[in-house]
């Protein structure tokens, strides 16, 4: 039985990685993971107030709505520190790097700029990508996820490896 599962597993990983990532977002809509926008000028109590609502991904804009980052859980999680360590580990000409690479207390956090938690760009495909684009491209990035942007530029969805193994397992089920 597990070896007619998995069988049926690797068909449905095939399939669904040779899929639009629009048509991908539009069939697995309940397999991904929500996202809201936030301003680059944002403080990170907004961000963490949007996480705390169910918010998985909080993808970062600029005043034109150009794609400036994406904030996870992780990254709040990496940047909160306990209240005697000191913000600045680093000289006063590298303030900015300093603060993204140290860990803050929770209540200097807060009023801080969401983009002082970005670190790069995410990754990013286009919506008549192949899933497998995606998962390429989260692959060469070091993450688990991808946006998925239109071809205007505007984000469709947030694709996760994770929603990507859901998605063939829930195919491979129906098929067995």
């Amino acid at each position: 039985m597990a070896q007619k599962l998995l069988e049926t597993f690797a068909i449905s990983v095939t399939e669904i990685l040779a899929m639009k990532c629009s048509d991908f977002i539009k069939r697995y809509r309940d397999l991904l993971p929500k996202f809201e926008f936030v301003h680059e000028d944002d403080s990170v109590s907004h961000v963490f107030s949007l996480m705390s609502e169910g918010k998985d991904y909080i993808v970062v804009i600029d005043s034109h709505g150009r794609l400036r980052g994406v904030i996870t859980y992780l990254d709040v999680l990496m940047h909160i520190g306990r209240k005697e360590h000191r913000i600045l580990t680093t000289p006063l000409s590298s303030i900015v790097s300093s603060l993204k690479r140290s860990r803050i207390p929770a209540e200097i956090l807060s009023d801080l700029k969401v983009s002082l938690l970005m670190k790069t760009l995410p990754p990013i495909v286009e919506s008549n990508s192949e899933v497998l684009e995606a998962l390429d491209a989260m692959e060469r990035a070091d993450t688990h996820y991808t946006l998925v942007l239109t071809p205007d530029g505007a984000v469709l969805g947030v694709i996760t490896a994770h929603a990507i193994f859901r998605a063939a397992m829930r195919e491979s089920v129906k098929k067995r």
